[in-house]
């Protein structure tokens, strides 16, 4: 199975997709200040580092959904206080094409 194979499966996979959405709107909700943070489900411990593996499958793809969605972990990753240094550097390091 080629890489290209897999991440474009990666990109349609509910246990990615699922977590991925959470990430995503908390992220909205740290944009949007209006947004109760309370009603969010943000992702759990265990979801950073399986979500920072699947980033790093994405990352090196040429279609904008796959880079998208690794963009989206490593800014979470990020912005997120809680994580790890080991997380945060993973995040920095992601190698995205251009």
């Amino acid at each position: 199975m080629s890489l290209q194979t897999i991440q474009n499966w990666l990109v349609d996979y509910e246990p990615f997709v699922n977590p991925l959405r959470r990430v995503t709107k908390s992220l909205i909700a740290s944009e949007l200040k209006t947004l109760k943070a309370a009603s969010l489900d943000p992702p759990s411990t265990d979801d950073w580092d399986y979500l920072l593996t699947c980033a790093s499958v994405l990352a090196s793809s040429r279609i904008d959904r796959e880079q998208n969605a690794a963009l989206r972990v490593a800014t979470a990753v990020l912005t997120q206080a809680n994580l790890r240094d080991d997380q945060r550097d993973a995040a920095a390091f992601l190698p995205v094409n251009p």
